[in-house]
């Protein structure tokens, strides 16, 4: 499973195929944030990661997590409110999103 990182081309491509497969980005979220959104649309709608390697969808909320964290930039990121919120929220939308498709 390939992990989140601080490399431009790599968003780049992810901004490409997210806005391909027509992501919204996380509707109504910051800039801030756009990134992990458009990784983590990719990978649902694919079911790979950038690498072409499978991924669950317990696999694609986790990356969604790191890259929210990872984004914080504090010592303490594992703490961090908004990554744990964000990662609570895909969470529950996975549940949400499997009985309106049941």
């Amino acid at each position: 499973m390939g992990g989140v990182t601080e490399n431009e081309e790599f968003w780049k491509r992810v901004e490409a195929r997210a806005k391909a497969l027509g992501s919204d980005g996380c509707t109504a979220v910051s800039e801030w944030n756009q990134r992990c959104c458009w990784l983590h649309d990719t990978m649902l709608i694919t079911g790979m990661d950038m690498d072409g390697n499978a991924v669950s969808r317990e696999e694609a909320d986790y990356l969604f997590w790191e890259c929210n964290r990872l984004r914080a930039k504090s010592r303490l990121s594992y703490l961090s409110p908004r990554s744990w919120v964000r990662y609570v929220g895909v969470r529950i939308g996975a549940r949400w999103y499997r009985r309106k498709k049941s």
